[in-house]
């Protein structure tokens, strides 16, 4: 799947301008560079998907979530409850920031769209406080304490606002093939679905076309096998200490038998003379171990090993 391009990401920066003064509710990891923000302006709610390289835009389509990842926790803990006071295009590169503010705090999340994108969270000085993805090379370092650089462009770099601006999905046999601002020659004769605007455009593409699913499924698929063989190996276990209890009962009935006929006597004895000592009883069977002799209640205890 393409990423997007500066042109696009500048038309996006200019619709996204209707959510300057919203604040954040919650923030979600949705999948693998994916996220959600969660927003809300005098009851008004909205929520912004963020598809990294892909996509950031209003979107309608909202997923179910399970417990926030811990880049999803570290995120809540700085920027829930901030007002997003600015959006701007970095440079007209594919670069977004969102400038955050509370009081007199001001933070800024950075969503790189270039590459396989990056999320990160800074200081109003540019500070780097927290990176979805920790980099590093001769041109900059994107981790935590050092200074956010954005990328460096081209020297023959050259960007103009794009003008008439038409969002189209194109189809082919029903299916979204692509996406575009203004219509495309080389997809004459496909069918063009326009829209009012490109967050809608991008809403409705990666909705029928999901980055990631098949890495999710295959995910939910290898927790799946693993919870099987977990169990297995837990069956396993139970019945290697089911084996091994039937041994010891087998060698203890074996003794038992063997001693029998010793038991049997010693009962006998005892039975006869009413002032028999445990130290009588074992001199006439010392191949059993006796314990005790309890003469009130007319017990002996002994041992079969």
């Amino acid at each position: 799947m393409r990423g997007i391009t500066s042109e696009e990401l500048a038309v996006i920066v200019d619709e996204l301008q209707e959510f300057a003064g919203f604040y954040i509710d919650k923030f979600y990891e949705v999948a693998d560079d994916r996220f959600r923000l969660k927003m809300s302006k005098n009851k008004v709610q909205a929520n912004i998907q963020i598809i990294l390289s892909h996509a950031i835009n209003r979107t309608e389509y909202i997923e179910k979530q399970d417990m926030p990842t811990n880049f999803a926790s570290a995120v809540r803990k700085r920027i829930e409850g901030f007002q997003i006071r600015e959006i701007r295009q970095l440079n007209y590169d594919r670069v977004v920031v969102f400038v955050l503010g509370k009081g007199e705090a001001t933070l800024n999340m950075i969503v790189e769209m270039f590459g396989k994108g990056n999320l990160i969270i800074t200081d109003e000085n540019m500070r780097i406080l927290l990176a979805q993805k920790v980099q590093e090379s001769r041109d900059r370092n994107i981790k935590n304490g050092f200074d956010y650089k954005p990328p460096t462009q081209a020297t023959n770099y050259r960007f103009e606002k794009p003008a008439g601006i038409k969002p189209i999905i194109y189809r082919s046999g029903g299916k979204a093939v692509d996406y575009s601002i203004r219509e495309l020659e080389k997809y004459a004769g496909l069918e063009a679905q326009g829209f009012g605007t490109l967050q809608e455009a991008l809403d409705q593409f990666y909705f029928e076309n999901p980055i990631g699913a098949g890495k999710e499924e295959n995910t939910e698929q290898k927790r799946r096998i693993e919870e099987l063989e977990n169990s297995i190996k837990k069956q396993e276990k139970l019945l290697g200490n089911f084996d091994r209890e039937i041994e010891d009962n087998k060698e203890m009935g074996r003794t038992l038998l063997e001693k029998m006929n010793s038991i049997n006597a010693l009962i006998g004895s005892a039975r006869a003379d009413r002032r028999i000592t445990r130290e009588g009883l074992q001199r006439q069977f010392p191949d059993v171990k006796i314990l005790n002799v309890d003469l009130k209640n007319k017990k002996v205890r002994i041992e079969i090993g």
